[in-house]
C-alpha cells in the first residue's frame, strides 16, 4: 500500500523511518517539512517518489534510493539542506524539475549512465557541488539546471546535447573549465553569465553555435580573461561568428 499524499506532512518529531518495499509509491508531499528527519531506509519495491515527497526535510543527511525506482517527482528533495551525497539508480532516465533545488550541502552526485534529461532548475543553488559527470546519453539540459552551483569547477556537456538553455550555468562562480558538445547548435540567454573564474572553453563543434541574444550569455569580462579552444581548422569560422568573435584568444585544440 502506497504512502499516501501528505501522510507525514510536518511531522516535526519524526527522525528516522523505514519504508516497506510493499508500499510501491511515496505520494505527493508525504514527508514534506519533516524538519527533524535525518535518515530514510527505502528498500527495493519502491518505484515512484512523488512531487515534493521530501521537500524541506532540513535535517536529512542520507538516503539510499532503491534499484527499482523509475520516477522521481518534481521538487522531491528540494531544500534538503543537510543532504551531502546521492546516487541516482540506473533505472532513472529523467531528473525532473527542481528535484535537488537548494540542496546547499550536496557535494557528490552520481547519475545513471542511461539518463537522458536533466530538468529545469534540478540542481539550482547546490552551492557545495564541486563536480558532476553528465552521462553521455543525456540529450537535454533544462533551463537553470545548474544555476548558482558556486563550487562547481568544471563541466563537460556531452555530444548528444544540441542546445544549452537560458541560465544553465549562470552564477557558477568557481567554474574554470567547460567542454562543450560537438553537436551543439545554440546557447541560450545568460547561460554562462556571472562565471568570473572561467578560464578555458573547449568547443568541439566545428560550426559555431548561435546565440539567442547578441551578448551571448557571457559576462563581458569573459571575452578577455577566458581562452576559447576550437577544432582544427575552425579558428577563422569562430573569428567571424557573432559573439564568438569577441573572444580575444581563439586557438586550435
Amino acid at each position: 500500500m502506497a504512502v499516501e499524499d501528505g501522510a507525514f506532512y510536518e511531522a516535526k518529531n519524526l527522525t528516522h523511518i523505514k519504508i516497506p518495499g510493499s508500499a510501491g509509491k511515496i505520494g505527493y508531499g508525504a514527508f514534506w517539512r519533516c524538519c527533524s528527519l535525518k535518515s530514510i531506509t527505502m528498500p527495493d519495491g519502491i518505484t515512484e517518489i512523488g512531487n515534493n515527497a521530501f521537500s524541506d526535510c532540513l535535517s536529512l543527511e542520507s538516503i539510499t534510493l532503491p534499484d527499482d525506482l523509475t520516477t522521481i517527482g518534481k521538487s522531491a528533495f528540494a531544500n534538503c539542506t543537510s543532504l551531502k551525497e546521492i546516487t541516482v539508480p540506473q533505472s532513472i532516465t529523467q531528473i525532473d524539475q527542481d528535484v535537488f533545488w537548494g540542496c546547499t550541502s550536496l557535494e557528490s552526485v552520481t547519475l545513471p549512465k542511461g539518463l537522458k534529461e536533466i530538468g529545469w532548475s534540478s540542481f539550482t543553488h547546490c552551492s557545495s557541488l564541486k563536480n558532476i559527470t553528465i552521462p553521455d546519453e543525456v540529450t537535454t539540459l533544462g533551463t537553470s539546471a545548474f544555476t548558482d552551483c558556486a563550487s562547481l569547477t568544471s563541466i563537460t556537456v556531452p555530444d548528444k546535447v544540441t542546445s544549452i538553455r537560458a541560465y544553465t550555468f549562470q552564477g557558477c562562480t568557481s567554474l574554470k573549465e567547460v567542454t562543450l558538445s560537438g553537436n551543439l547548435e545554440s546557447i541560450g540567454p545568460s547561460a554562462f553569465r556571472y562565471c568570473p573564474s572561467l578560464a578555458n572553453i573547449y568547443m568541439k563543434a566545428e560550426t559555431p553555435p548561435s546565440f539567442a541574444e547578441y551578448e551571448g550569455g557571457f559576462t563581458d569580462s569573459t571575452f578577455t580573461t577566458c581562452k576559447l579552444y576550437v577544432p582544427k581548422g575552425c579558428v577563422e569560422a569562430y573569428r567571424q561568428a557573432d559573439v564568438w568573435k569577441k573572444f580575444t584568444t581563439i586557438a586550435e585544440m
